[in-house]
């Protein structure tokens, strides 16, 4: 079910000084009117003064589940408010591991119940597919902005349909205050040297050296995650139609990942369970996004003074990079509002704002580097050195055609994945069987 967020004092409607000019204006043009056409006419009642309510434009997104992130949209969204008196914003959504599939739903269902959103990225890539996005090249050109090469995905036939409001890569997230303990003085750069370091971070039952997302319940964040794991050897899931899930790489990739759940990581942990034990110093890294370091400064913050970044541990620093858009809903019947949203949110300024509330530390584009102040914040996030020293990979990339399908494509590969963690299978014959899968559904999926 969706949640409809609001504030009293974010979403007010009361007049603003605007308004009253306006009124203001009104009036004047009104009595001006009566005094031309004669004695007749100003006999008559002056009109009455009368102010456009301001119109509601719904904003559909997860981040208002987020702590932190949603403090500082909620701080923009304000700003906008601030910023004119036509339009008030209304918020809506799921939390993330929910919304791609409620999003879907409301499209095949007779259309999307928003005027703009933000999206996930393969979520975006669809969306633009099927033409439910409107373009927002004016936005663009009105601004003078140029938006990242990490925005091709949301091109097409010439046009851009959406603008980053996160990019978000992966790195390695560590407790230094356990580093420092365990005597590491630097994070591991291969494979094996990361699973040595792991071996000296893991003290069951009290401290695992790692956590990944391992439980069946929350195949969302499990894959959102283990799709990182095809850079270790420098491959891909996937490239046009041709998937590669039982490719050598991507197997001995796959048995990293579980020698880690079988020596270092909190089996069974939900996401909920193991941000506790991270709080509380019981988990001593992740391979994780740079948007989690803000949910550790609001839920942790004692921890947070301890986080550090590194780049993935495999030579080429390669990190699955995803950047979430807001786009403009194309079948909106209040277009001019979702422009002013849209253009306001892009807008160099505000843009490089919401970047710093959330914590992030990837310019949607070359001109937030020009706002005053933002070289000299981002030099100061002693946590995000990793995330600025990798290698970015667009997310898009590492499923070539299938990104389209990306739900079901991480689905049959988790799945499959289960039985060499739950059952008697070894990893190549389980990514055997989600290949086959994989081929036979790619009939489906690309008539």
């Amino acid at each position: 079910m969706a949640s409809d967020q609001s504030d009293d004092k974010v979403f007010s409607s009361k007049k603003t000084r605007r308004d009253v000019l306006k009124a203001g204006a009104a009036g004047a043009a009104g009595i001006a009117a009566a005094g031309a056409i004669g004695p007749v006419a100003k006999a008559m009642a002056a009109p009455a003064i009368v102010t456009r309510a301001p119109q509601t434009i719904t904003l559909m997104s997860w981040f208002q589940f987020e702590a932190g992130r949603n403090t500082a949209w909620f701080q923009l969204i304000k700003d906008f408010h601030a910023s004119q008196s036509d339009y008030r914003i209304k918020w809506t959504g799921w939390t993330a591991d929910h919304y791609t599939s409620n999003v879907l739903v409301q499209q095949q269902s007779g259309g999307i119940s928003a005027d703009v959103l933000t999206l996930i990225p393969d979520l975006a890539y669809r969306l633009v597919q099927t033409g439910a996005l409107a373009p927002i090249d004016d936005i663009i050109k009105k601004l003078g902005v140029h938006p990242s090469p990490a925005h091709d995905f949301l091109r097409k036939g010439g046009h851009l349909y959406g603008i980053n409001t996160v990019e978000v890569p992966f790195a390695v997230v560590y407790n230094k205050q356990l580093t420092d303990k365990a005597g590491i003085k630097k994070l591991a750069t291969t494979p094996a040297e990361w699973k040595t370091q792991l071996r000296a971070l893991t003290h069951k039952p009290t401290q695992f050296g790692i956590w990944q997302p391992n439980s069946p319940s929350e195949v969302f964040s499990w894959w959102f995650e283990l799709q990182n794991y095809c850079l270790m050897y420098d491959t891909l899931w996937a490239v046009g139609k041709k998937a590669m899930v039982n490719s050598p790489k991507i197997v001995a990739a796959l048995e990293v990942w579980l020698e880690q759940y079988q020596n270092s990581m909190a089996v069974g942990a939900t996401n909920a369970v193991a941000q506790k034990l991270f709080d509380n110093g019981q988990i001593a890294e992740t391979l994780n996004v740079s948007a989690a370091v803000n949910q550790y400064k609001v839920t942790a913050p004692k921890l947070f003074a301890n986080i550090r970044s590194a780049p993935p541990p495999w030579p080429t620093k390669k990190s699955l990079s995803r950047l979430h858009p807001l786009s403009i809903v194309a079948s909106t019947k209040k277009m001019d509002g979702a422009k002013a949203f849209t253009e306001f949110m892009a807008a160099p300024a505000n843009n490089a704002k919401l970047m710093m509330l959330c914590l992030d530390v990837i310019p949607s584009y070359p001109e937030i580097l020009k706002v005053p102040g933002v070289n000299a914040w981002l030099a100061n996030q002693t946590w995000a050195k990793g995330y600025q020293e990798i290698v970015h990979v667009p997310f898009p990339t590492c499923e070539g055609d299938f990104i389209a399908h990306d739900t079901e494509f991480g689905n049959i590969v988790t799945q499959n994945f289960e039985q060499a963690l739950f059952g008697n299978v070894t990893v190549k014959a389980a990514m055997d069987a989600a290949q086959r899968q994989i081929e036979d559904a790619s009939n489906r999926w690309f008539k």
